[in-house]
Parts: C-alpha cells; structure tokens; sequence
C-alpha cells in the first residue's frame, strides 16, 4: 500500500510529521528564589554546618533549587540531571519549601525552642 492510496483512505497524511517542544509547566517562583543572597540564607539556615559535614546535601539543595524553580524544570528531569530518583527529589523541594517558610525541614515545626515548655509556677495562695 504506497502513501497516497493511505491519503485516499483515510484522508490524512499520516507520514508528515510535526516538531514539537518539551512541554512546560507554569510555575510560580517564589521571592527568595530569585536572590542568589535569599538562596543562600535558605540553605544556611537548613545546614548551618554547611561547610563541612553538611557541604554535599547544601549542594544537592542549590542544584535543585536552580533547575526547579529558575529553569523550571520537572521533578523527573532533575532526578536524571542529578541521577536520583523522582521520589528523593519530590522530598528535597517539599524541604526545601519548608525551610523556606521559615519551618524546619524535617517535621514542619517552626524553629525555636526545643524541649519541653517550662512549667508556669504561680505562687500558691
């Protein structure tokens, strides 16, 4: 069966082809990401040793900071940049979110004090 007898039949040129472009997701950056100062203090404040036991996780999070939120790109595409998987990389942008909102990274909990409150002492009448 040769290309027009196809066009005939079905009335479509199913040999053409089109050029198409990775799709592309609209996403909202956040103020802090477009600070190369404000990604900085996000990042310290999750690693505060950053300098040396905490050097290789503060890189993954500037990696991915930077092709999540300023490249746009999906949490499948970093995951094969960096060669990890999607579901590490889902975990490390909710954290990353987190830690920017001011919480901590691991248990969403607002950073402060830690412990148990003290006991409010009122004298006995």
């Amino acid at each position: 069966m040769s290309k027009s007898s196809l066009r005939r039949q079905f009335g479509h040129d199913f040999f053409s082809h089109q050029v198409v472009q990775a799709r592309t997701y609209d996403r909202t950056i956040p103020e802090w990401a477009l600070s190369e100062r404000e990604i900085g203090e996000v990042i310290k404040r999750a690693f505060p040793k950053w300098e040396t036991s905490q050097r290789e996780a503060a890189s993954r999070w500037a990696v991915v900071i930077n092709l999540y939120f300023r490249m746009g790109y999906t949490r499948s595409q970093i995951a094969e940049e960096i060669g990890s998987t999607t579901s590490k990389v889902h975990g490390v942008i909710r954290s990353i979110l987190r830690v920017s909102k001011g919480f901590s990274a691991a248990k969403g909990s607002v950073r402060g004090r830690r412990g148990r409150p003290p006991k409010n002492r009122s004298p006995k009448s």
